[in-house]
């Protein structure tokens, strides 16, 4: 499981009661044990809202399912936010205690006889708590590539549904978020997200035509009048 709270060494743990305590390391790992909690919680969000979606290859079909396509995005979007938070505060602690290793390393040295198979014994201790995380950074990154494909296809949904609604993508999320009480991204963030899988924002289409519907180029005109005489 993801989630797992890296293995830490019962010792290590008692004499950490508070956050102020905590090393460096350690606490920037329990900030990634909870944004992974929290994002786990928004897969589950989505796993809900897409199972109202009757059918994959249609898409969403009635206003239940096309809001249930907004919020499905709006989950996966979140989820993969906060899965890249606990990815960088694992990350962090990786730099944090291989840095600690590297001075307890050094104190063994300056330490009497009878103290340093204890300290030994301590950093064998972290170094397998170093190895498990750096396992678990790679479990966080499969399941961020495991949630980019589902985010492709929705994509695709919310541009219809948007072209159902006579909206802006932005608009619906924009809307879909104030009504989940979530907090809504600026419209650049907004744009951001959606052209990460390759549809472009209200904004940058406008440029592109002026805000004036696409006309057919002379080719396509061609084309249609060949295929009236054909038929």
């Amino acid at each position: 499981m993801v989630a797992e709270t890296a293995q830490i060494p019962a010792e290590l743990a008692a004499q950490q009661p508070a956050e102020q305590e905590m090393p460096d390391w350690l606490l920037a790992d329990r900030k990634a044990t909870i944004a992974l909690k929290g994002a786990e919680y928004l897969v589950s969000q989505y796993r809900m809202e897409e199972a109202k979606i009757a059918s994959d290859a249609l898409g969403p079909q009635d206003s239940e399912e096309q809001q249930a396509c907004m919020n499905v995005w709006i989950y996966l979007d979140k989820a993969v936010s906060v899965y890249k938070q606990a990815a960088d505060f694992l990350e962090e602690s990786q730099v944090k205690v291989k840095a600690c290793i590297k001075e307890m390393e050094l104190e063994v040295k300056s330490q009497p006889e009878a103290e340093r198979e204890t300290l030994l014994g301590c950093i064998r201790n972290i170094k397998g708590f170093k190895t498990h995380q750096a396992e678990k950074i790679d479990e966080v990154r499969a399941q961020i590539d495991r949630i980019h494909e589902p985010r492709k296809q929705v994509i695709e949904w919310l541009k219809q549904v948007a072209k159902d609604q006579d909206k802006t993508c932005e608009e619906l999320m924009t809307e879909s978020m104030k009504a989940l009480d979530m907090e809504v991204p600026s419209t650049e963030e907004l744009a951001e997200a959606l052209k990460e899988f390759g549809q472009e924002s209200a904004k940058e289409e406008d440029a592109k035509t002026g805000g004036y519907p696409v006309a057919e180029s002379p080719t396509e005109e061609k084309k249609k009048k060949k295929k009236g005489k054909k038929n």
